[in-house]
C-alpha cells in the first residue's frame, strides 16, 4: 500500500480487524451471497450514478454473515479512490455526540454530526445495537435525514430483524432506507455465520 493509500484507507475509521479487506475477499457460498456481493461491489463501481441518485443500502442479519466486511470493502474502495468515506459504529455516533454535551469538551454535537453529513460515502455499523433511547433516535435522525435531504449516500448495517430494528431506530429513519425513488435496498443475509476458522461481522 502507497502511503498516500495507506493514510486515505486508515482516515476512513475502519478497524483493524476489516483494514484492507476488500470484495474479492469475501467468502462466498451460494447465490444470495453473490448477489449481494456484486451489488455492494457496483455501488462503487459506479458510484458517481449513486451519488446522483442518493442510493443506500442496508444490510440485515445475524453475526458473521459478512455484512461488516462488505461495507468496509465499499468504504475503503471509495477511499483509495479520492473519496471521503467514513465508517462508524452506531454506538460510537452516540458516544461522541453524548460527550459533546459535556463541558469542555473540544468537539460540539453539530460538528460531530456535521462530518458525518458531509462525507460522500457513510457507513453506519452495528445499527440497534444499542437501547434505541429518544436521544439515540434524535442523534442518528439528525445524522440520516441530513445525509437523505443532501442525497448523500449511506450504508447501514444490523444485527437486527427489521421489525426490531425499526422499533429502535425509529419509522422515520427506517423510512430513509426504503425511498424506491433514490432506489434504496435491503438485504437480508440469512445463511450461516462464517466465523468458524475466519472471523468476519
Amino acid at each position: 500500500m502507497s502511503t498516500i493509500t495507506d493514510v486515505r484507507i486508515r482516515q476512513t475509521g475502519v478497524n483493524e480487524l476489516f483494514l484492507g479487506k476488500t470484495f474479492d475477499d469475501y467468502r462466498v457460498e451460494s447465490a444470495k451471497q453473490s448477489e449481494v456481493a456484486d451489488v455492494a461491489r457496483t455501488y462503487t463501481e459506479n458510484f458517481e450514478t449513486i451519488r446522483k441518485l442518493g442510493t443506500w443500502l442496508l444490510f440485515l442479519g445475524s453475526p458473521g454473515t459478512g455484512k461488516t466486511h462488505l461495507a468496509c470493502a465499499a468504504v475503503q474502495s471509495l477511499a483509495v479512490r479520492g473519496y471521503s468515506a467514513k465508517y462508524v459504529k452506531a454506538a460510537e455516533l452516540f458516544r461522541r455526540v453524548k460527550e459533546s454535551w459535556q463541558d469542555g469538551t473540544k468537539e460540539r454535537a453539530s460538528e460531530v454530526i456535521k462530518k458525518m453529513i458531509d462525507v460522500d460515502l457513510l457507513v453506519i455499523d452495528e445499527l440497534g445495537g444499542q437501547f434505541g433511547s429518544s436521544a439515540e433516535q434524535n442523534i442518528l435522525y439528525d445524522v440520516i435525514d441530513g445525509r437523505y435531504e443532501r442525497k448523500k449516500p449511506l450504508i447501514g448495517t444490523s444485527n437486527r430483524d427489521y421489525v426490531t430494528l425499526t422499533k429502535l431506530i425509529g419509522n422515520q429513519c427506517m423510512d430513509r432506507f426504503q425511498d424506491r425513488i433514490c432506489n434504496s435496498r435491503i438485504f437480508v443475509f440469512d445463511w450461516p455465520s462464517h466465523r468458524s476458522g475466519i472471523c468476519r461481522s
